[in-house]
């Protein structure tokens, strides 16, 4: 919903600069186009800045940084709490009185002052805040459990500086960070960086699921929630009742959830597929708010991976419009260059982000700022069959070797020395226990629900709608939905020997008919493109600069070969790719 940022200087030094918060907030107006504010301590050692969308009590009343009464506390709130509503209803009973119409940052303000940091706990929806106590003298940072919205931090010997999103960081820092190789090798493979590492040295991201505190004594963080304790908690058989049973209570979960994520002040739209998830939740926002409209994106050239086709017969059955967004390979590739530029986190490691940058445009442009996806269907439901394979590697899932595994790495390096890019997931792996039922496909969920989901597919969406200055919310990434499902065993998602049974069935009853195939990603549409165009573009880029910095860290010679198709290389196209977003992004630096 919003951009926020802020400095800490908690062992004294210089006051914080008025200009660097201005800075700082400027660097986040496309995710918060309609308001900018900014706060300063007397004392000038601690400062807010907040860029805002106005979703939630679009009212001036309800902008931020936003104070309590007395002006103890202070805070900012980028996303939406779900369960403001029922929240406040709580906190009234107890006594509190607010003086905005229904904003959800000062329902967080209330719950904090009456719960203090363990409010947390209480908080439903995607969230990443920021919150100044002035008795306590300490600075609160908090993410939500799934990692729908970005927190970024610098320590310095006796400060704290924070963004939503790294661009903003360097705005207002007194130092350049530096590149992290280690972060760019795991980046190969995993088109993103295991938390708490980004592509930077001294660059951090708060893990999901954490809290941080800054006061006298320093900077420490803790998690709150953690999704291997819900995995190594597998629901008794009693729990988990027959299928129909199964299906009643997802389909009610799955609805709350989207009741919830529509609320809005805005008008709201959901993107569409020719899969189940975004389906499912379309039907669901059908019946819960009026003036639902969805969007697909399709290539200019047909091909068997287009979405638009299924995308039409699912609207048509749900009875809600749809737009069809086209995408060409010069209007991609202008798209993918400015996103380039805007983009400090790393390279644009997944095409479709760049189509969901034209789809949050065209949104935008027809009015709405609120857009709902249907990210998370197939962790919670089950939905790859590389969950059940065996493991290579000796215990390790292939679904997280994005491009090029730790073998097609050892030819292509040359950055100097790093450690294995597999030690990351086998740690997630690890803290399983491999003595459950489904304990593979449970390390597995671990791993999505750690690395793949907030390092890779959540970042792409919530990066790309926000440079458009739409917020895409993530209604089956609901906390309680995810931790039921964290429980179920393959057995209730898999029982008719297919993936996302339960959800399957529960799309079935919200939109009688055939269940549509799958999905096959927006970025799989774009196959005649890699095939078409990119060769080109990195002869014209990367290939034509002998001193191109890429090739400090990549060997060129792997580089010509993957463009010129030597050595029948799997996935040469996309791997092709993932260098030349990388060399790109390496340009801007």
């Amino acid at each position: 919903m919003c951009g926020i940022a802020g400095i800490y200087h908690f062992g004294g030094g210089p006051p914080v600069e008025p200009r660097e918060l201005s800075a700082m907030g400027a660097a986040l107006a496309h995710r918060g186009p309609d308001q900018a504010g900014t706060w300063r301590a007397p004392d000038g050692l601690v400062g807010l800045a907040h860029r805002r969308l106005a979703v939630i009590d679009p009212t001036a009343g309800a902008g931020q940084p936003m104070s309590d009464g007395d002006g103890t506390l202070h805070v900012v709130l980028n996303g939406v709490l779900c369960n403001h509503v029922e929240l406040r209803a709580r906190l009234e009973g107890l006594g509190h009185r607010f003086r905005t119409r229904h904003s959800d940052t000062e329902v967080l303000l209330h719950a904090y002052a009456r719960w203090g940091v363990e409010c947390v706990h209480r908080l439903r929806g995607m969230f990443a805040f920021a919150l100044w106590d002035g008795r306590a003298r300490s600075l609160w940072l908090a993410r939500d459990r799934m990692g729908i919205k970005p927190l970024h931090y610098r320590v310095g010997p006796a400060s704290l500086t924070f963004a939503s999103e790294v661009g903003s960081l360097v705005a207002g820092a007194r130092s350049t960070p530096v590149l992290r190789r280690q972060s760019v090798y795991d980046h190969l493979t995993y088109l993103g960086v295991p938390a708490p590492y980004t592509m930077f040295e001294d660059v951090w991201k708060l893990p999901p699921g954490t809290m941080l505190v800054a006061d006298e004594r320093g900077v420490r963080t803790r998690p709150y929630w953690d999704a291997a304790e819900h995995l190594n908690d597998p629901a008794p058989a009693a729990e988990c009742g027959p299928p129909g049973e199964a299906v009643e209570e997802t389909r009610s979960m799955v609805r709350a959830a989207v009741r919830l994520h529509v609320r809005s002040d805005v008008p709201v739209a959901s993107t569409l597929s020719a899969g189940v998830d975004a389906a499912l939740v379309t039907a669901c926002a059908r019946r819960e708010t009026s003036g639902l409209a969805a969007f697909v994106a399709d290539f200019e050239t047909p091909s068997p991976f287009g979405e638009s086709g299924g995308a039409a017969d699912m609207a048509a059955r749900l009875g809600v419009p749809l737009h069809v967004h086209t995408v060409d390979a010069r209007g991609f590739h202008d798209v993918f260059a400015a996103l380039t530029r805007h983009l400090r986190e790393g390279p644009v490691g997944a095409p479709d982000a760049v189509v969901m940058v034209r789809l949050g445009t065209d949104m935008r442009r027809l009015g709405f700022k609120v857009c709902l996806v249907g990210e998370g269907g197939d962790e919670i439901g089950g939905g790859y069959p590389s969950y059940l394979r065996d493991p290579v590697d000796g215990t390790l899932p292939r679904r997280h070797i994005q491009a090029f595994s730790e073998a097609d790495k050892r030819t292509l390096w040359r950055g100097g020395p790093v450690t294995s890019s597999y030690d990351a997931l086998a740690a997630l792996v690890g803290q399983i226990d491999p003595q459950l039922p489904d304990a593979f496909h449970r390390a597995t969920l671990n791993a999505e629900f750690k690395l793949r989901l907030p390092d890779f597919l959540l970042p792409r969406v919530d990066l790309a709608m926000m440079a458009a200055g739409v917020e895409a919310r993530v209604p089956l990434l609901d906390h309680p939905l995810v931790e039921r499902s964290l429980r179920l065993p393959v057995r209730a998602t898999w029982f008719d020997g297919r993936p996302k049974y339960l959800l399957r069935r529960t799309l079935a009853g919200e939109a009688p008919g055939s269940v549509p195939p799958g999905k096959l990603g927006f970025g799989r549409m774009l196959t005649p493109m890699f095939e078409r165009d990119l060769p080109g573009w990195v002869a014209g880029g990367l290939l034509s600069r002998p001193g191109h910095p890429l090739f400090d860290l990549v060997d060129p010679a792997a580089v010509r070969a993957l463009h010129d198709g030597r050595g029948h290389v799997p996935d040469a196209p996309f791997k092709l790719w993932t260098l030349y977003a990388l060399g790109s992004w390496l340009e801007t630096l």
